[in-house]
């Protein structure tokens, strides 16, 4: 055991290793301000009181829709933000879907059990994907699955990191999506400028750019196809449900943030790999 001595010699170093990564923090942050612009600052702003603005949904489609979040159960601040989001908005039909813990998954079981497909993860990526993106793209798929269980027309899958614009919330008609969509991201990670193809008001065509699965509409139709093919996994969940051979739309811009990106949380929805952390 060490003795009150050691333990004060030492506590200088500690505190010295803690001010460190507090200011490597901070000067990620700043950087993040520097390019994003002043909107990030808001958001690092809030995040230090747990606070995100939203009122009353008025799109009453959208506020009885069934809501599925992919949550791990001890990320309590991240639930008790969501939740606050969900009670302000008068959502109805939340509920969480347990993540696929990362540090419960062994590479050699994933692989037996045919839950993974390393040769064509390779062949897609040039890679093996990480056991990070492996637990995500299985715990999208439990989704998926309830989904179909229940038998939802229309659904939303949300990750737990997830923060709500309600004024563009409002805007989404689900009466114009085309009859053969299978995905409309709510979240997306735009590649090549403004989207192109639009479909009426801020819903396009989203064949130039990669969705995110931080916030989605589902069909009745993708998500029965998302369920029939997310195992053996070959995708992390963005890659797989942004794929050319689905048909995806978006909303732009953005109807809900990826918290994580916007500098609101400290790390991604791929904090499952961890435990907490990927």
């Amino acid at each position: 055991m060490d003795s009150g001595l050691e333990r004060t010699t030492r506590h200088p170093w500690r505190l010295l290793g803690e001010m460190n990564m507090d200011v490597e923090k901070l000067l990620k942050k700043l950087r993040a301000v520097i390019v994003k612009g002043p909107a990030t600052a808001r958001n690092i702003l809030f995040s230090q009181f747990d606070y995100w603005p939203t009122r009353w949904l008025r799109n009453d489609d959208l506020r009885n829709l069934p809501i599925y979040c992919v949550s791990i159960p001890s990320a309590t601040r991240r639930r008790r933000i969501i939740e606050r989001q969900v009670a302000e908005m008068g959502l109805t039909a939340f509920s969480y879907v347990d993540v696929v813990v990362c540090a419960h998954l062994n590479l050699v079981e994933l692989k037996r059990q045919e839950l993974y497909d390393d040769a064509r993860a390779n062949s897609f990526h040039g890679r093996s994907l990480t056991l990070s993106e492996i637990s995500c793209s299985l715990s999208h798929g439990r989704a998926y699955d309830v989904i179909v269980s229940r038998g939802h027309d229309v659904s939303m899958v949300i990750e737990d990191d997830a923060l709500f614009i309600p004024s563009r919330l409002d805007r989404v008609d689900l009466d114009v999506l085309p009859p053969d969509w299978d995905i409309a991201f709510l979240n997306s990670f735009i590649e090549n400028g403004q989207p192109r193809r639009r479909i009426a008001d801020f819903l396009y065509y989203g064949d130039a750019y990669t969705g995110s699965c931080a916030a989605y509409l589902v069909s009745k139709k993708g998500a029965q196809r998302l369920s029939e093919e997310y195992k053996p996994v070959v995708h992390a969940a963005d890659g797989y449900a942004g794929r050319d051979d689905i048909v995806r739309l978006m909303y732009y811009p953005d109807c809900v943030l990826n918290g994580s990106v916007c500098h609101y949380y400290d790390n991604t929805v791929q904090y499952i790999r961890e435990s907490v952390r990927i």
